[in-house]
């Protein structure tokens, strides 16, 4: 099994895993087995509500550290036949080896310890749900040997949301009030359009259209996956792009664009 090496990104979350006290530690268990699937930031202020040891950005380091824990070892044990405890091996001795992450001996038994009962919890821990799931890049997990977390996308069913037509303004609004707070704190969302048959341009405009507004393109394009739509789908959201892209960032366009709209209105 390769070597491992802890990444910048997850060395706060190890070092809180090793430090905290243990009526912390049981306080995130207890909320874990408690809580139904949910998306990261959602699990982070319902944790951060019941324990009152930690700020809300330690909150939030510790699970996306455990995450990344749960999402290696599934890898390990997709693809290296590795049982839960030589993970928890690994991914102890990686700790001990770096020089940033103090531990003692005691401390690594107590983390181990620690790790067993965490891995313990996919309900929650591995983000399962109709509408909600993780999508794992394998290719990418051990990248320069180290535990990586991927991208996390937060999977939502239009179908379910809308139903098979995605026609109207207050649906793509729908849409947009469930992605937009996402895509903003640089969360990935994917949008699977599996069941749903017909488009028209009001709802994507909703939909992603004015996500332009506050969010540059290329952070749209890298953030929010669209998948199992239909040709003419793509065509509208293609279309919708552009002329979103033009219509936030040239105001002499939106004013006159603006102004049409308002004056055919006046005419209804």
């Amino acid at each position: 099994m390769t070597e491992l090496q802890i990444p910048e990104k997850f060395k706060p979350g190890f070092k809180l895993l090793i430090s905290i006290d243990e009526k912390t530690i049981q306080s995130f268990i207890d909320t874990f087995q408690q809580a139904q699937p949910l998306q990261i930031n959602d699990l982070v202020s319902v944790v951060t509500s019941r324990v009152n040891t930690l700020t809300k950005k330690e909150v939030k380091d510790v699970i996306e550290t455990l995450i990344s824990i749960h999402n290696l070892r599934d890898y390990l044990q997709e693809n290296n036949d590795a049982s839960t405890n030589e993970v928890i091996e690994k991914i102890s001795q990686a700790v001990e080896d770096d020089e940033e992450l103090e531990i003692t001996d005691e401390q690594r038994q107590e983390f181990e310890r620690r790790l067993v009962n965490f891995l313990g919890l996919d309900n929650i821990l591995s983000f399962r749900s109709k509408s909600i799931e993780v999508i794992r890049d394998h290719e990418r997990l051990f990248q320069n040997s180290r535990i990586r977390i991927h991208k996390v996308f937060t999977k939502y069913e239009v179908f379910d949301l809308v139903g098979k037509n995605c026609i109207t303004v207050n649906d793509g609004q729908k849409i947009y009030d469930l992605v937009h707070p996402q895509l903003q704190a640089n969360q990935p969302v994917e949008l699977d359009f599996a069941g749903v048959e017909i488009f028209a341009a009001p709802f994507f405009n909703f939909a992603i259209g004015q996500l332009l507004k506050d969010i540059q393109p290329e952070n749209i394009s890298k953030l929010l996956k669209i998948s199992n739509i239909k040709p003419l789908g793509n065509q509208i959201i293609s279309l919708v792009i552009e002329n979103s892209k033009r219509y936030y960032s040239d105001p002499i366009f939106r004013s006159r664009l603006d102004k049409a709209v308002n004056e055919k209105s006046n005419h209804l």
